[in-house]
This record gives structure tokens, sequence and C-alpha cells, in this order.
């Protein structure tokens, strides 16, 4: 028994360093083992970043309660159990509350550690880690096509393995695989930038990287793939920000040579490996379908018909999922009683707007004071060399902002959790005297290196 202790004594010990002071290396721990697990189980990393902030919770640190952001989501949290009496969904939009009320205690609780650029940079590196198998079991699917549901552990790690000729793996959609790959793209770039490292480790980092952007291009995701360049372009100096160029030139030119060469080309085997059929698809989708599939499925007519209904309701809204409530038996009743040629849009694809329908738009302000306030501070980060971690850390937040402007990824709990862990590190960042932001105001980045501002 003696030895057994020890040798899991000595398997914790390397990921206790880096603790924050005033935490506990037990709830170190645990936090560090969520963020490997979270994509792969999204239970059994609940479990622990729930031991990280209750039983094994900071020493001396400021009750959660008592920031700066706590009366704001209060306010905001009474707004939202207050507004669910109005519910058309009913009871169950009291059940739903918990895609945001559990997240707001998460937010605030878990800032202790998050409170220096040291624990970040040890936490991004395990959420790279974690990202690791996504990428494998994305590439596995799409290789492999399978089709059966992976469950194991007695359920504690469920995989759908759904559409693989897009490689949904873990996930229940594929635009939820892109969408995590694209928010943790930024700490692979920065893993590849890292000069500090040695060869082997920014050689490992770069096939890790290549990889990862593969994965992404199978699951065609536009939303996830959009942001790409301008991740590797904020990240580079004036050089890369060239090859990154060059790389999206080329990219689109072999994209264009496949939709002009048709199957039949000689090149066609050639592409088909280089730019999957899917992603095609996905491109000629854009402004095409059929009538009804034009009035009611594409982003405009959804956006439209969600400003509507918070011009109807703007004060307390319709309760959580209240747009899918309303959007859906408004198209079979203009559909003469028939269900949509697509199914039922299952949301607005929005987060503010979907707020804002759910919530109404007092609830919503209340929202964007507690993530503007913090980002505004923290963007100057972007133009001013600072921790290459801490630009990442931001960089993943505004992707994560981008993939909620044009659809909601954040139905999946894991993403959920990864987006607040995101917002709760850039509101330590913008803590008054964050020594990450002291730097960078001396300190402007030219051509990827740094050199002090007169």
């Amino acid at each position: 028994m003696g030895a057994i202790q020890a040798r899991i004594h000595g398997v914790l010990r390397p990921l206790a360093s880096a603790c924050p002071s005033d935490c506990r290396p037990a709830g170190w721990i645990c936090l560090q083992l969520a963020l490997l697990i979270l994509p792969s189980s999204a239970l059994i990393a609940g479990v622990l970043l729930l031991l990280a902030i209750t039983s094994q919770r900071p020493r001396r640190q400021p009750a959660p309660l008592s920031r700066p952001e706590a009366r704001l989501l209060l306010l905001l949290s009474g707004l939202l159990v207050v507004g669910s009496a109005w519910a058309v969904g009913g009871p169950d939009a009291w059940w739903k509350l918990f895609n945001w009320l559990p997240f707001f205690w998460l937010f605030l609780a878990i800032q202790p550690y998050l409170a220096n650029s040291d624990s970040r940079r040890r936490l991004g590196q395990w959420i790279l880690a974690g990202t690791v198998p996504v990428i494998v079991v994305t590439l596995g699917h799409r290789i492999t096509g399978a089709t059966q549901l992976l469950e194991t552990c007695w359920g504690l790690i469920r995989w759908p393995m759904g559409d693989p000729a897009r490689g949904a793996g873990m996930f229940d959609n594929p635009n939820v695989t892109g969408a995590w790959l694209a928010i943790t793209m930024p700490f692979l770039v920065a893993a590849c930038l890292n000069h500090h490292q040695i060869l082997r480790e920014r050689l490992a980092a770069l096939g890790i990287t290549i990889a990862a952007t593969v994965a992404m291009v199978i699951a065609s995701s536009r939303n996830a793939l959009a942001p790409i360049p301008l991740i590797w372009a904020l990240s580079c100096g004036r050089r890369g920000r060239i090859g990154v160029l060059v790389a999206c030139l080329g990219y689109s030119s072999l994209v264009l040579l496949k939709v002009h060469l048709g199957p039949g080309s000689a090149l066609a085997p050639l592409l088909d490996l280089i730019v999957p059929e899917t992603l095609i698809q996905k491109l000629q989708e854009m402004g095409s379908g059929t009538a009804d599939e034009l009035k009611y499925a594409r982003r405009p007519a959804i956006f439209a018909a969600a400003i509507g209904y918070i011009a109807h309701s703007p004060w307390v809204g319709y309760g959580e999922n209240g747009f899918v409530q309303i959007y859906f038996n408004d198209l079979v009743q203009q559909l003469n009683g028939l269900q949509p040629l697509r199914g039922g849009i299952l949301h607005s694809h929005n987060l503010w707007l979907e707020f804002a329908v759910s919530h109404g738009l007092p609830a919503l302000l209340l929202l964007l004071a507690v993530f503007c306030r913090p980002l505004a501070t923290v963007t100057p980060l972007l133009w001013r060399r600072s921790k290459d971690l801490d630009r990442a850390w931001l960089l993943a937040t505004l992707v994560m902002l981008w993939l909620h402007l044009w659809d909601l990824p954040s139905f999946d709990a894991r993403i959920n959790v990864l987006d607040w862990m995101l917002m709760a590190g850039i509101a330590c960042m913008a803590r008054p005297g964050t020594t990450d932001l002291e730097a960078a105001q001396g300190l402007q980045a030219d051509d990827g290196h740094a050199r002090p501002t007169p």
C-alpha cells in the first residue's frame, strides 16, 4: 500500500507545480485534470471542476460574491428567474436555466486559479493536451467511417460518432467539433511560435497544429474556418503574415480549381485529398436552396425573426429556448401545417439574439456589461507584445465570441465550460495592477519581436 501511495504521489507532484498562491494543490490538480478530460467527458470534468471550487476551493481569497462582476450576475440571475415565470416553454424553461446559473458561479469561483500568467500558461497547455484526442478521433472517424456510438466507463464517456464524412467524432455535430478546434487554435499557434522551446517541441507543436487544421477542414464548419487566418496573422510578425496570405491564396485556388474541374478531371483524386467534398458542398449551400429553405433557414431570415420577437417582448423575453418555441410553430403555420424540409431550427444562431429573445434586453445588457468591460481593457494585448499565452487566451476568447455571432456551439456543455473559463481568465487579466497589462504598456510588437516603445 505504501508503494502505491508513493507512486501516486510521484505522479501528482508535477501537477502541483505552478499552483497559484492561496490555492490548494488538490484543487489545482483537479482543475488541470478537468481541462485534460473536458472534451472527452463533460461529466467527469464537471465533477473535477466542482471539487476544485468547493471542497478544494482556494484559501484566503475574496468570496466569489464579493467580486466586482458578482453584483451584475446576481441581478442577472434574478431577471432570468423572474422572466421564466412567463416562459412559453412552460416548466421546461426552469430546468434550462442550468445552462446559465451554474456557469455564473464557475466564472466567479474559478478566477483565483487564473490570477497570474504562469497559471494561465499551465492551463492553456492542459487545454492543448485535451484537444489532441479531439484531433485524433476526428481524423480517425473520417478515415474509418465508423457510425456506432462509442460509450464506455459506465456511460461517463460517450462519443456520438455521427456524420463520419465530416468527422464529428466526440461531438453531436461537426460544427461543434470545428468550434472546439477553432477556439483552441490560438494556443496551438502560440506553441508553434514559442521561441523558448527546443526545435523538437516546436516541430511537435507544428505537427499537431497541421493535424488540427486538417480536422477543421474535414469538419467543414465555415464559421470555425473563417477566423483561422486572422489568428495566425495576429500571432505572427510581418513575414509570418505574408506566409499566411500566401497559404490562404494557395488553398483558395485549390478550392476554385476543384469546383471548376469537377469530379471527372485527372487531378480530382489529388484534390479530393486536399479539399474535402463536404467543404465544397457547404460553400455551395451559401445562397442556394429552395424558396422555403431560403425563407426560413438562412441567417438573415432567422435574425430578422429574432429581432421581431424581441420587439414584441423586450423586457422579460419568452423564457429559455423561447425562440425555437415560437419560430418553429410560426413556420409550420406558414407552410400550411407541413414540417419544414430541413427540419426545425433549434436556435437563433446568435448568442446575443438568443439571450434577448429568452430573457429580454435588460438581461442582455447586464450580460454584455460582464463581458465587454474586461475585453475592452485587455484587447490592446493584440497589438502590444505580452506573454504569448496571454495573447493566445485573448484570441481564443475573441474566436469564441465570433462563433457565437453565427451559431451557438455553447449548447454543448464542454464548449460552455471552456467559454466561461476563457472569460474568467480575461477578467483576471483586466484586473487593475495585473503585471501582464503593465508590461504590455511599454512594449510593442515589431515583426514578431518585442522592443520598448519611445
